[in-house]
């Protein structure tokens, strides 16, 4: 099995047409038909089960099948493992399947999301690194991974989010992440860590919960 890193770095990164209408809610049960290919990559490539209930669920959405399936699926593991905060290459990904597939197609095919033009994984990492700085490693990768996730759902909603201050919106993520990693982290002193103030991350967390 491969040794692998984990990470705090970037969100998921999808194709916004492909992927910005996905419910992740309904991710947590493999399918009953699963491919096989996929299957085995992420089998090969030593990552736990999770990743690969959420590739399939995005390589399902992908409706292809043929030569481009293979490039879907080793998209799919990408997004997948990203999510999770595997760090690997898209070259090893590359060769473990042996798909003739060049790595700048790849990595046009797997572009950062942005929101109105900003970097939303720039300013999520960074509140991670402020907020979760004094937290124990794995307690931290928690809440990266939480946060990840909530901000992925957030996404999907640009609308509410377009317009308003990064800090602010990754500050109610960050809060919501931390509840469903059961940590006591409150509003405020996450705006103390981040250098807002804390109405604005209430009225960002209303608008998030509203929403």
């Amino acid at each position: 099995m491969k040794k692998l890193i984990f990470v705090n770095t970037g969100t998921i990164m999808m194709e916004e047409e492909e992927f910005l209408g996905i419910v992740f809610g309904g991710y947590g049960k493999l399918p009953e038909r699963r491919n096989r290919a996929l299957e085995e990559l992420v089998r090969d490539l030593g990552l736990p089960e999770e990743v690969e209930k959420l590739a399939s669920e995005l390589f399902r959405r992908y409706r292809i099948s043929g030569k481009r399936a293979r490039l879907a699926a080793i998209v799919s593991v990408a997004l997948a493992s990203r999510l999770y905060g595997f760090a690997i290459p898209i070259r090893e990904i590359i060769e473990e399947v042996g798909a003739k597939a060049s790595r700048r197609a790849l990595l046009r095919s797997i572009s950062v999301m942005k929101t109105g033009g900003v970097e939303w994984d720039s300013y999520l990492n960074y509140a991670l690194m402020k907020v979760g700085k004094d937290l124990p490693p794995l307690v931290r990768e928690r809440l990266m991974i939480n946060a990840k996730k909530e901000m992925v759902k957030i996404l999907r909603k640009r609308e509410l989010i377009l317009g308003r201050n990064p800090l602010h919106i990754v500050a109610a993520v960050v809060y919501f992440a931390a509840r469903r990693s059961g940590l006591r982290i409150s509003i405020k002193k996450i705006a103390l860590n981040l250098g807002v103030s804390e109405s604005s991350v209430h009225r960002a967390k209303g608008l998030i919960k509203d929403g």
